[in-house]
């Protein structure tokens, strides 16, 4: 799935006019992804779990992936971007393993949805729930 959003994330960076910003906010939403998803498949969260809770706290998901993002969107190389990912990424699990994303009074923001459906349907899952609106109460 994290593949296809990465697509998603190229994908809207062609919008005209609004695709750069477009493509930030995709990339932190997944570089928040990545950095949270060990510490979630430690505690057994599957991955619409995972994704319900980042889109229901979009808010700080923005904010922890998008240091990151600009760090990596800058360069003009992309092997200077490879580079200050590989160096500043362990420095984000280490942070999303003590972080407490709080509650967000903000709307969910489904960014997920069209790549966990295309996902579900490419290899053929099974499952009731493949979309997930919104987090258990038990996901804290």
């Amino acid at each position: 799935m994290e593949l296809l959003f990465l697509v998603q994330a190229m994908l809207v960076g062609l919008v005209p006019g609004v695709g750069g910003a477009l493509s930030v906010f995709h990339m932190a939403m997944l570089y928040a992804l990545y950095s949270f998803e060990y510490k979630w498949m430690y505690q057994g969260w599957i991955v619409h779990q995972r994704v319900a809770f980042i889109e229901r706290r979009w808010p700080y998901f923005l904010g922890f992936g998008l240091p990151l993002a600009i760090l990596t969107t800058l360069p003009s190389s992309s092997v200077i971007s490879a580079c200050i990912f590989a160096v500043a990424f362990p420095l984000f699990i280490i942070s999303a393993n003590s972080a407490q994303p709080p509650q967000s009074m903000l709307p969910q923001i489904p960014v997920f949805k069209v790549v966990t459906i295309l996902s579900n349907k490419l290899f053929n899952r099974s499952d009731p729930t493949p979309y997930i609106s919104a987090p258990s109460a038990s996901l804290k």
